[in-house]
């Protein structure tokens, strides 16, 4: 069985992308990932954010890219089964690696390569890292 074991809360985005860049490389973390539809459809997911709720942060949350090439299906595939139809917004538990899974020549911004969805995030107050 896989352990994961707390890191920050998620109420300060400035430690919590401290601590994500400082983490060594391959470790596998658990993030509660609140979500937003793309409102042109084109995409799964139009906006990502840390945070356990889906109430608009307003600027006051680290947004991530979410980078599913790894996955074999598309990330709307694997979000399907957890998103409510008809919701505009979801927060579910993502695991994954913090950056992009290959290096690039140019910055996307704060990447999360998606490995699975754990599914909801109830409950989930810290970032989580493997032991």
């Amino acid at each position: 069985m896989t352990t994961f074991v707390a890191g920050p809360g998620l109420d300060d985005p400035t430690a919590l992308l401290r601590w994500l860049d400082g983490l060594p490389g391959g470790t596998m973390l658990r993030l509660p990932i609140a979500m937003e539809r793309s409102p042109d459809g084109l995409a799964a997911v139009g906006r990502a954010w840390v945070g356990a709720t889906t109430a608009d942060p307003g600027g006051r949350t680290l947004e991530v890219r979410l980078d599913a090439t790894t996955l074999g299906m598309t990330l709307a595939d694997h979000l399907a089964p957890h998103w409510p139809a008809g919701a505009a917004r979801v927060v579910l538990l993502v695991r994954g690696f913090w950056g992009p899974p290959i290096p690039l020549p140019y910055d996307h911004g704060p990447t999360l390569t998606v490995r699975a969805i754990d599914g909801s995030a109830a409950g989930v107050t810290h970032a989580q890292q493997r032991l």
